[in-house]
């Protein structure tokens, strides 16, 4: 739901990062997170395949006229996270070490 997700960011920093999760009766597959990203298509984006934490997924990266986008699609066990990363080009890459902080420490809790 786009109104449960959460965005985080430095009041110094570069962007914001927001982050949204859905959870599944049975695993997440790459199928499902190919099924989400169509539904957020970013016509000439560049995307790899990543590993965040205890997550796994890719990442899609795009250049606007103005604007830096990140999209990442990321599973573990029965939980898809979809975190989207932006902030203008004249600053990007200013906030990469702090979101590299932050998506390594992703993992699942036990309940």
């Amino acid at each position: 739901s786009e109104d449960d997700a959460e965005v985080l960011y430095h009041p110094e920093g570069a962007g914001a990062l927001r982050v949204s999760a859905a959870r599944k009766d049975d695993p997440v597959t790459d199928e499902d997170l190919q099924g989400f990203a169509v539904q957020h298509p970013e016509e000439g984006a560049t995307t790899e395949s990543v590993e965040c934490g205890e997550f796994r997924g890719f990442r899609y990266e795009i250049e606007g006229d103005s604007v830096l986008l990140r999209q990442w699609f990321l599973r573990a066990g029965n939980l898809a996270l979809f975190l989207t990363y932006n902030c203008s080009l004249e600053h990007a890459g200013e906030d990469d070490e702090a979101l590299e902080t932050i998506l390594e420490t992703l993992s699942l809790v036990d309940d």
